[in-house]
């Protein structure tokens, strides 16, 4: 079985049965004949795949490179047809019409090795340059009314432009060697089962939220569109004014995400992580950190808790060197008692601000920690002497 799979796949015999085509009149006759050629070659695979299936790898590599091989001469001699003519037509030009029906022809079963063989299937080779050019006015049509769609529903146009810059790599000839198989039926894909999948809610206020879910669902991890999310949710949860509310509501996202299906084996980009793993990892330490930060609100309830780096800080009227100066006397004193001096300054590093730095750092600390100047102590004197004062004043 597997001997006779190997004959039939000889790039010999489809060779001859063009050249063959070429010199004939007969085009329909031939036309029946290619595609019964291909049709004959799905049979075979998969009756050997059926009774040998450890030979499915081997078998199915073995096919897409061979007919990639033979396409791609094709497409070499089409190109050079064209190259001899500045127009030219279906009617009027033989020679480019055989070429044209036999590219669609081995591409349309490359395609379905492809999607009947998955596993089998080479899906990080490079995509051949003429199958998005026979495919694209597909690619587009469909694209096209998906934009449309999304416009009419008012759809984020900051999503929309992310789809679009995303589908507009597979048109650029110079980005086109970056994409590989996966990425071309990836993107067929989502052009030909979204306009189905939110037909139904076209118009309604639900259409932005199932076509971000769809795009979920369907593993839709490319980088600005998974930003875009973040940034989306961010934003939503910043208008909340309540802690509790906030990590309520991160909560609820990270549930929501949950209820997506997952659909299996497919992603806008295979070298990066799901984005439904992405945005869950997110949520939840965007999560976290919210608990962190009311448990420090708890324990500490003076201080504030700073809004973009979520550093909780009490801030005091002295300067640094101010500040060094007044724990100075107090440890000398034996009023605060600490292991080490430098864990005490690391506490003050981390917990403490001045008016003039939010953010003390320990290296900071420490070479200022020296003789203090007589302005810093008299500074300190003064601020002790005012609450020597303030008590004796409110507590005779």
């Amino acid at each position: 079985m597997y001997a006779r799979s190997n004959r039939i796949a000889c790039p010999d015999d489809l060779h001859q049965l063009i050249d063959e085509m070429l010199v004939s009149e007969n085009f329909t006759s031939y036309k029946e004949a290619l595609k019964q050629y291909f049709s004959c070659l799905e049979t075979t695979i998969a009756n050997t795949i059926l009774h040998e299936p450890f030979s499915g790898h081997t078998l199915i590599g073995k096919y897409q490179l061979r007919t990639t091989g033979i396409l791609r001469e094709w497409w070499n001699k089409l190109e050079r047809e064209k190259s001899k003519r500045k127009k030219i037509s279906y009617q009027d030009n033989y020679r480019v019409a055989v070429y044209y029906y036999a590219l669609n022809q081995g591409i349309h079963f490359l395609e379905g090795l492809f999607q009947y063989y998955p596993d089998y299937f080479l899906m990080y080779s490079p995509i051949p340059s003429f199958i998005p050019y026979f495919r694209s006015k597909t690619l587009l049509n469909n694209l096209q009314a998906l934009m449309e769609n999304m416009r009419e529903n008012r759809v984020d146009r900051n999503l929309i432009t992310i789809l679009e810059n995303y589908f507009s790599g597979f048109s650029d000839n110079t980005m086109i060697h970056y994409f590989r198989w996966y990425h071309w039926h990836y993107a067929l894909k989502l052009t030909t089962e979204f306009p189905a999948r939110l037909s139904y809610l076209a118009y309604s206020g639900r259409y932005e939220q199932e076509l971000i879910e769809q795009l979920v669902s369907l593993n839709f991890n490319y980088t600005p569109f998974c930003h875009f999310l973040k940034e989306k949710m961010s934003k939503a949860i910043e208008n909340l004014d309540d802690e509790y509310k906030k990590e309520e509501q991160w909560l609820l996202y990270q549930n929501q995400l949950y209820l997506i299906p997952e659909t299996k084996m497919q992603a806008a980009d295979n070298l990066i992580p799901p984005i439904k793993a992405q945005l869950l990892k997110y949520t939840k330490r965007r999560r976290k950190e919210l608990g962190k930060r009311r448990k420090l609100w708890s324990k500490f309830p003076v201080g504030a808790i700073d809004a973009g780096t979520g550093r909780y800080h009490f801030q005091v009227s002295l300067t640094e060197r101010q500040l060094l100066f007044f724990f100075r006397v107090l440890l000398e004193m034996k009023i605060l008692v600490v292991g080490t001096k430098k864990m005490l300054l690391a506490f003050i590093a981390e917990f403490i601000g001045t008016p003039n730095r939010e953010h003390l750092s320990l290296h900071s600390l420490l070479s200022k920690d020296t003789v203090p100047s007589q302005n810093v102590i008299n500074k300190v004197k003064q601020t002790l002497t005012s609450m020597l004062a303030y008590i004796n004043s409110k507590y005779p």
